[in-house]
């Protein structure tokens, strides 16, 4: 894992006084008269890939062309001396695809990347692009490019997406019953990763607090649900923005507020924080979960709101139910109901049922491309080489108005997709 999960924000001392304020007092949690009781209405009943019931479906498909652009300089590019502040051997920039999730293929036919050194395209010759085999459903692009003194880079890839609405038969999904062991290549969202620690004490006292024992007593979808409701319940101070901003309002990079998984136990974060803390605590209770990061037009066509131009980052959650596949929830949507009437018995819009998928372009299951070095702030894109400039130990302060980097995302509708619902992929990718 990367360094920066532990180097890039000064929260150990807060951690520290938060575990030792565990020790002395209950947990601040959602307090439920009895936890977990929901159950489905007929006992859950192992079931096969062959004989499963299909339980997602992806509908009314919208094709989307999609760019995303990294562009790295600042004002101060250049010292006193008028000299180059980058001199960079051979360098590596990654940028991330999902190949096939829940609600989105990419085209097989990748549409290419492109280089600017200071706004002059770089020949196509002298690049190296290469696609890497996909992980998990997730890949990356990673672009080669020659050594080079420079005060700006701009790299750029383009792709095309097909993206669905997705909905859920629950009472299906409920009577799917925990596996005896989950699917290998499911295991590693089980397990510690960046910014997502389902081991530490406080998500342990948190999840024992909320299951009081019973967490194998239901299904793993009621259970998951309760979990979810319970670790959104827990945030008193929230903020709904996914995206920190920089100079002019430029994508800098993820907005956390830094707490990470440990955000809900605490009581304050952000949108990219609730869907860490959610993931963690699913982890921690046995349930295989990640968070899916992408972008979508700020205020357009999210959630019924009105389409504007600008575009912003997106989280929303996954977890794997065996021959279900990944079913997605979005803790932003349920965080704004979760003081109202919900139902454990009862579907919920924005869990398993997400009509706002088709605008949401998933990019990654990481904020980092694995094997990369973060630039001035995670946001989905990273780089690699001999002298980058930027590791996690010396990022810059949490200050907009002095990023170095910033990300442009472009989505094009180019249509409808020919076919109008399809089952979701149900083995784990």
């Amino acid at each position: 894992m990367h360094d920066l999960t532990r180097t890039a924000y000064t929260i150990a001392p807060l951690r520290a006084f938060m575990l030792t304020l565990l020790l002395l007092t209950p947990p601040a949690i959602a307090q439920t008269k009895e936890p977990l009781q929901t159950s489905p209405d007929t006992p859950p009943v192992s079931t096969t890939d062959e004989n499963a019931p299909v339980v997602l479906m992806r509908k009314s498909p919208r094709i989307s062309e999609i760019e995303f652009e990294v562009m790295v300089g600042s004002q101060g590019s250049v010292n006193q001396n008028g000299s180059v502040l980058w001199q960079l051997g051979p360098t590596t920039f990654s940028l991330p695809l999902i190949q096939k999730g829940t609600s989105a293929d990419l085209d097989p036919s990748f549409g290419g990347a492109r280089v600017w050194f200071e706004g002059k395209e770089v020949p196509a010759a002298k690049l190296s692009i290469v696609m890497q085999p996909s992980v998990a459903g997730a890949t990356k692009v990673d672009i080669g490019i020659p050594s080079t003194n420079c005060t700006s880079i701009r790299v750029n890839i383009r792709a095309l997406m097909q993206l669905w609405k997705i909905e859920i038969d629950e009472a299906a999904a409920r009577k799917i019953a925990w596996p005896r062991e989950w699917p290998e290549v499911v295991r590693p969202f089980l397990a510690e990763d960046d910014f997502i620690h389902p081991s530490d004490p406080m998500i342990n006292a948190f999840v024992a607090q909320t299951t009081k024992g019973n967490l194998r007593t239901v299904s793993p979808y009621d259970a998951a649900k309760e979990l979810v409701l319970a670790t959104l319940k827990s945030f008193k101070n929230y903020s709904a923005q996914y995206t920190l901003r920089g100079w002019n309002g430029s994508i800098r990079g993820l907005n956390f507020g830094g707490n990470f998984s440990n955000a809900a136990m605490i009581g304050n974060g952000t949108s990219v924080d609730a869907a860490l803390s959610c993931v963690a605590v699913l982890r921690n209770a046995g349930i295989p979960a990640r968070v899916v990061y992408g972008g979508t037009r700020e205020n357009g066509a999210v959630r019924g709101g009105e389409r504007a131009s600008s575009t912003t980052y997106i989280t929303w959650c996954e977890f794997y139910l065996p021959s279900a596949g990944w079913i997605p929830f979005d803790p932003a949507f349920l965080k704004s109901r979760v003081n109202g009437t919900m139902d454990l018995s009862k579907a919920w819009k924005g869990f398993g049922n997400l009509d706002w998928l088709d605008e949401w372009i998933p990019y990654s299951y990481t904020p980092i491309p694995r094997g990369s070095n973060c630039a001035d702030w995670p946001a989905l894109w990273g780089w690699t080489g001999p002298n980058i400039g930027w590791t996690p130990q010396n990022m810059l302060n949490n200050n907009p108005q002095s990023a170095i980097t910033n990300v442009t995302l472009r989505f094009t509708s180019r249509g409808r997709g020919k076919v109008n619902q399809e089952p979701a992929p149900r083995l784990p990718s």
